[in-house]
C-alpha cells in the first residue's frame, strides 16, 4: 500500500496554507503515512507515483501552478487516473477544475481552461467578495454543511475558514453526478463548496474553503477577533470538529484500513498490534515471517494445559505494498485474482463514497470457521472496517446457510462474505432486494466466465439459491446459495452478503465444472476468475441500484428471465386448505413472491415473503419455513 503523502511546495503556494496543511496531515496521518513537502522538479522527473497515496496542492495562486507545474501535470493526471488521490485546497481546487473564472471584470481577473479537469466544469470565484492578495481582509468564518465520508446525511461545521475560494458550478446536476461528481460540502447559501470526483480509478477532492487552518492559531484567531462569531469560549470544541471534518476528507481519498482500528489496539508481545472483539481476538502482523516467528515462540512457551484451550485468535497478515505469493496462499492465487478483477472492472468508477472497488480489499483465509460469522459476530470489526471488504476462504468448517442450515464447503467451492454499507437513501424495506440483486450478479458473472450454452444453464431459484438446469431442460440441481445479514449500529446499516458457489467440485457434488463434458476444459473457469467477475458484476449492479434509491425495477426483466419459476404452478401449504397458485413475478415494492390463485373466481394476488417461506421446488410446494 502506498504510504507517501506529498504536499506541493513551490511558486504560488501560500506559506500559511502550506504550514497548516503539513501540520494537519501530520496530526491525522502519522505514523501510518509519511507526509513531506515536494517541489515541481520532483513531481516532473521522479517516479513518485507508485509510493504515493495522496498528492495535495494547497492554497495560494492558481496561475503560478499552471506555469510551474505544466510539465508535471500529465504525470499528476495519470497518477490519479491509475488509482491515486488528489486533494486541492482553494487555489489547488481551481487548478484541479476544467475551467477557472475568477473575479471576472475586476483587475484581479483570471479566466482560462485547466489541464487536470478533475472537476469537469467551471470553478467560479470568489464565492464571497472582498478578497485581497497577501491579506485576510476578505477572509470569513463560514458555517457550512458537509457530508463526512461514509455518512449519507449532512452535518453542520461552524466557522470554517474561507478566503477567495470558488463555487463548483453545476456540480449537483444529474449530468455531473453521471460523471462521478459528488457535492461534499455547501456554503451557507447552499452553493457547492467542495466536490469529490471519480477520475478513472482514482479520486480527487476539491475544496473552496480552508479546512486545513487550525482554529487556535493564526490567521484564524485574528479573523475570529474581527468576525460576528467573536465568541472564543469553545475553541477546543471547534478545533475537534475541524479535525473531524479533515479526517472525513482524508478518509474519502486515502482511507487507511489498519489505522481505523487504532482506538481498539492494545500492545501485544513483540510489538504486535492486537485487540479483542466480541467473539474473536485479532492480531495484526506486518509480514508472514513475523507471524510465523510469533507462532513458534507462542508454541514453545505454552504449557500443555494452555495448548488444549481453544482460544479463538485470528492472525491477520497485512500486505501493504506487495501481494501474497502462491507460497503464502497455495490454494488461491491472489495475484491472479487481482489481475482478473482489474480485467473485469476495466475503468468502472467506484461506488459512491468508497475508496476502492468491490473486491479490491481482500481478507483471505485458507481455512476458517465461517466468513459470515467473522463479520457479524465481531462488532468492532464490523463497524470499523472500511468498506467494501471481501472475506474469502478456500475451506469453511462451519459455513452458514439460510435459517439454521449449514453450508458444506469442501475444496472446489467458492465461499465468501462481502461487507457493504447501503446508502441511507435506500429505504430499509428495500434491502430485501439485495439477495435478489446478488443472485443475479452471480448468474451473470457465471455466464461471462462460461459463454455459450453451459453458462446459460445457470439459473436462479427464489429467493436466494443458484441452480443448474440440466441439458434435458427439466432436472434442476443446486450449486450455490446466498445469505444476507444486516445490522444497524453506529447510526449505519451494515449488510453482509454471504455466498457459496460450487465451481470446481468433483461428483457427486454438482458444480459449474460439470456443465462441460468430461475431458473438456474452460481455462477461464478458475476460482479466482469466478470470484473476480462476481465482484465486478455486482459492483455495476449495486451502483445502479443505489442511484435508483433501492428500486429493483431496472433489474426485474432480467431477473425473471434468469429464474426458474415463470408461470410455474405450485401449492401453497400456508393456507387451509392448501391453495394451487401460479407464480407470476415479484412484487416490485416489497420483493415478495407474487402468485395468482388457479381455482375459484378470486384473482387477487397472494404475495409471499422470502424470509417466512420455504420453496420445495421438487415437490412443487411453498410452506412455512421451519
Amino acid at each position: 500500500m502506498p504510504l507517501d503523502v506529498l504536499v506541493y511546495q513551490g511558486p504560488g503556494v501560500s506559506e500559511l496554507s502550506l504550514y497548516h496543511t503539513l501540520a494537519t496531515l501530520n496530526t491525522l496521518l502519522k505514523p501510518n503515512y509519511t507526509v513531506r513537502a515536494v517541489g515541481a522538479k520532483l513531481l516532473e522527473t521522479e517516479p513518485w507515483g507508485p509510493s504515493c497515496a495522496l498528492l495535495v496542492i494547497p492554497g495560494g495562486r492558481d496561475l503560478p501552478y499552471v506555469q510551474h507545474l505544466a510539465k508535471a501535470t500529465p504525470k499528476i493526471k495519470d497518477f490519479v487516473e491509475r488509482g491515486g488521490a488528489y486533494l486541492g485546497i482553494c487555489a489547488g481546487a481551481y487548478f484541479g477544475s476544467a475551467r477557472v473564472e475568477w473575479e471576472v471584470g475586476t483587475p484581479l481577473q483570471v479566466v482560462g481552461d485547466r489541464a487536470l479537469k478533475f472537476f469537469p466544469g467551471t470553478s467560479r470565484g470568489c464565492a464571497y467578495p472582498g478578497f485581497e492578495y497577501e491579506s485576510e481582509a476578505g477572509a470569513q468564518l463560514l458555517d457550512i454543511t458537509a457530508t463526512i465520508h461514509g455518512e449519507d446525511s449532512e452535518q453542520t461545521f461552524e466557522g470554517i475558514y474561507y478566503n477567495g475560494g470558488g463555487v463548483f458550478e453545476g456540480a449537483d446536476t444529474p449530468q455531473m453526478r453521471a460523471l462521478g461528481v459528488l457535492v461534499t460540502a455547501r456554503y451557507p447559501n447552499g452553493k457547492p463548496a467542495a466536490v469529490t470526483c471519480a477520475v478513472g480509478r482514482g479520486t480527487a477532492a476539491l475544496w473552496g474553503l480552508h479546512p486545513e487552518y487550525a482554529i487556535p492559531k493564526e490567521p484564524y484567531r485574528s479573523v475570529l477577533e474581527h468576525s460576528s462569531q467573536k465568541d472564543s469560549s469553545n475553541i477546543a470544541g471547534r478545533e475537534s470538529r475541524r479535525l473531524e471534518l479533515m479526517s472525513g476528507i482524508l478518509a474519502g481519498v486515502v482511507g487507511p484500513i489498519v489505522s481505523a482500528f487504532n482506538p481498539y489496539f492494545k500492545p501485544g508481545s513483540d510489538g504486535v498490534k492486537e485487540f479483542e472483539d466480541s467473539q474473536d481476538k485479532f492480531r495484526f502482523f506486518t509480514g508472514q515471517s513475523d507471524r510465523i516467528a510469533a507462532a513458534r515462540k507462542e508454541a514453545e512457551s505454552k504449557t500443555e494445559e494452555e495448548t488444549t484451550k481453544n482460544t479463538p485468535v485470528r492472525d491477520i497478515v497485512v500486505y501493504e505494498d506487495t501481494i501474497p505469493t502462491t507460497t503464502d496462499a497455495p490454494l488461491f492465487d491472489i495475484s491472479l485474482y487481482f489481475k482478473a478483477l482489474q480485467d473485469a472492472r476495466r475503468d468502472s468508477p467506484f461506488i459512491k463514497q468508497t475508496n476502492w472497488g468491490v473486491g479490491e480489499v481482500l481478507l483471505y483465509g485458507e481455512v476458517v470457521t465461517s466468513t459470515q460469522t467473522l463479520f457479524d459476530k465481531n462488532i468492532n470489526l464490523l463497524t470499523t472496517m472500511p468498506y467494501p471488504v471481501l472475506s474469502l476462504a478456500t475451506v469453511q468448517t462451519a459455513g452458514r446457510g439460510r435459517g439454521s442450515n449449514m453450508w458444506l464447503s469442501p475444496l472446489g467451492c467458492l465461499q465468501f462474505s462481502l461487507l457493504i454499507r447501503p446508502s441511507r437513501e435506500i429505504p430499509y424495506n428495500r434491502t430485501v432486494f439485495i439477495q435478489y440483486l446478488f443472485g443475479l450478479a452471480v448468474t451473470e458473472a457465471c455466464r461471462k466466465v462460461m459463454p455459450g450454452p453451459e453458462g446459460e444453464r445457470v439459473r436462479l431459484k427464489w429467493p436466494n439459491d443458484i441452480y443448474i438446469l440440466e441439458a434435458d431442460g427439466k432436472t434442476k440441481k443446486k450449486i450455490g446459495g446466498i445469505l444476507i445479514t444486516t445490522n444497524f449500529m453506529d447510526n449505519a446499516l451494515h449488510a453482509i452478503i454471504g455466498c457459496g458457489v460450487n465451481v470446481l467440485n468433483p461428483p457427486p457434488i454438482m458444480s459449474l465444472k460439470q456443465l462441460y463434458p468430461e475431458g473438456t476444459l474452460n481455462p477461464a473457469l478458475t476460482m479466482e476468475n469466478v470470484a473476480a467477475n462476481i465482484m465486478a458484476t455486482f459492483e455495476e449492479m449495486w451502483r445502479t441500484f443505489t442511484e435508483a434509491k433501492g428500486s429493483f425495477q431496472p433489474f426485474v426483466d432480467l431477473y425473471l428471465e434468469r429464474w426458474l419459476h415463470s408461470d410455474e404452478q405450485v401449492t401453497l401449504m400456508t393456507t387451509n386448505p392448501p391453495t394451487k397458485v401460479r407464480i407470476c413475478g415479484i412484487n416490485p415494492d416489497t420483493g415478495f413472491l407474487r402468485t395468482i390463485p388457479e381455482q375459484g373466481g378470486d384473482t387477487k394476488p397472494i404475495d409471499l415473503q422470502p424470509d417466512g417461506n420455504s420453496f420445495d421446488m421438487m415437490a412443487g410446494l411453498i410452506k412455512t419455513k421451519s
